[in-house]
């Protein structure tokens, strides 16, 4: 049945890199790596959807 809904979607993601993870480097391209780096982020997304 058509009509419209409130979506509501929540994600948490939680990463972490040391000194002993393995970055590979494609192409010869040079870059740089931080070592004990932590990432937290927190995304709600909220809207109205049409079916």
């Amino acid at each position: 049945m058509p009509g419209w809904a409130y979506e509501t979607i929540y994600i948490h993601l939680d990463q972490s890199a040391n000194a002993s993870k393995n970055f590979v480097i494609g192409n010869r391209v040079p870059g740089s790596v931080v070592a004990g780096l932590n990432a937290h982020a927190d995304v709600l997304i909220e809207g109205f959807t049409y079916t």
